[in-house]
């Protein structure tokens, strides 16, 4: 067991385990920064190549006409429009009470929250909750599957945002 979690009672379960992960997660994961943009641009930097980001959800390299399943993008390529990245809040700004907001640091500009992806792809996932699903991202069961590749990071960013913003009583965002 990594040495992060010695002083945490891994014996526990359910919400006393919950307890100790929000305590050890919020002392510290206390900063909270406001370049984001160029944060990500080195955090999702491709091993492959320095000169491309890696688009959650994307699947193929790029051989196809179709840029919304790309699996990077040039690491500048980053706005709004139609075959670049933006980024995409996997647990969905409009889901959180009260919403998340991006104009201050906070839940909304958390890096831990925050991966790139392509602008259609961000779009057609809008809000969905995720679903189950296997292969290629994309809608499934009334929600979003983010595909095989990519599960296991959604997984731990919802687990984080949940133990790190989830009710506690502070006047901070909630993720329930």
């Amino acid at each position: 067991m990594p040495a992060y979690y010695n002083n945490v009672n891994l014996s526990l379960t359910g919400l006393a385990l919950k307890t100790e992960l929000s305590s050890k997660v919020k002392t510290t994961h206390t900063t909270l920064i406001p370049y984001g943009w160029d944060a990500q641009k080195q955090a999702d930097l491709n091993p492959q190549s320095n000169t491309e980001v890696l688009l959650i959800y994307g699947w193929e390299s790029g051989v196809d006409n179709d840029v919304k399943n790309d699996r990077t993008r040039g690491v500048n390529d980053n706005g709004g429009a139609n075959g670049q990245w933006n980024r995409e809040h996997v647990f969905a700004k409009s889901l959180a009470n009260p919403s998340l907001t991006t104009s201050s640091p906070g839940a909304g500009t958390d890096l831990h929250n925050l991966r790139p992806a392509d602008v259609q792809w961000n779009a057609q996932r809008g809000n969905l909750l995720f679903a189950t699903g296997t292969g290629h991202s994309g809608a499934s069961n009334g929600g979003w599957y983010p595909g095989d590749e990519w599960k296991g990071d959604v997984a731990r960013i919802i687990m984080y945002m949940y133990i790190r913003y989830n009710g506690d009583g502070t006047s901070e965002t909630q993720t329930q």
